[in-house]
């Protein structure tokens, strides 16, 4: 079905939803069965137009949700947001990740059947697309503002990914995280 399309990956927690570890904090109330069989509540709050940008994109794009979560927390929320399962095309989970310096990087290049001129990764943590930084689209993280619309204003311009022919020259011309890197690293060499 999606031959010769695009795949736009999003990153779950504080890109899609934020867990609230007190249940009572979240709309939705969910249980997590973790691996050592023990069960916890936990609470659910689902960004603003989250379901509505990952439900539009879908229609012209591969949609993958590529997190640092365990499989047994992230299937459960994203059942909650994808019950049919007709939106979210793949899941890659903290599994799939490289550990490097102590953080969870995702290095796309585990996404063996997909070019790189024909993915971005949207994440609210840049270290998380530090080997691809071309195809990274930085997100605001967000916990409980009711009045974002990080995700609405995005998807405008996720949407015109489908006609260029690399995104990382389109990532490029819009954020410009190259420079900001290279900038970065001027400033702390001088420091």
């Amino acid at each position: 079905m999606h031959k010769n399309t695009k795949t736009l990956i999003f990153d779950l927690d504080e890109t899609l939803v934020h867990c609230c570890e007190n249940p009572k904090n979240g709309e939705h109330k969910l249980q997590i069965c973790l691996p050592t069989g023990e069960e916890i509540g936990i609470g659910i709050n689902i960004r603003p137009y989250a379901i509505e940008c990952l439900t539009l994109l879908s229609k012209k794009f591969e949609i993958v949700v590529f997190t640092a979560s365990h499989k047994c927390y992230a299937d459960v929320v994203l059942d909650l947001i994808d019950p049919t399962h007709e939106i979210i095309d793949h899941r890659l989970y903290r599994d799939s990740c490289v550990m490097a310096d102590g953080v969870f990087v995702k290095d796309l290049r585990v996404i063996t059947n997909r070019e790189l001129k024909d993915m971005v990764l949207i994440d609210n943590s840049a270290y998380c697309f530090a080997y691809q930084l071309e195809n990274g689209i930085p997100i605001v993280s967000w916990y409980d503002d009711k009045n974002d619309t990080e995700l609405f204003e995005l998807s405008q311009y996720l949407d015109t990914l489908d006609k260029v022919k690399d995104v990382r020259e389109a990532n490029k011309e819009t954020f410009h995280l190259t420079q900001i890197c290279q900038s970065a690293e001027n400033i702390l060499a001088k420091l």
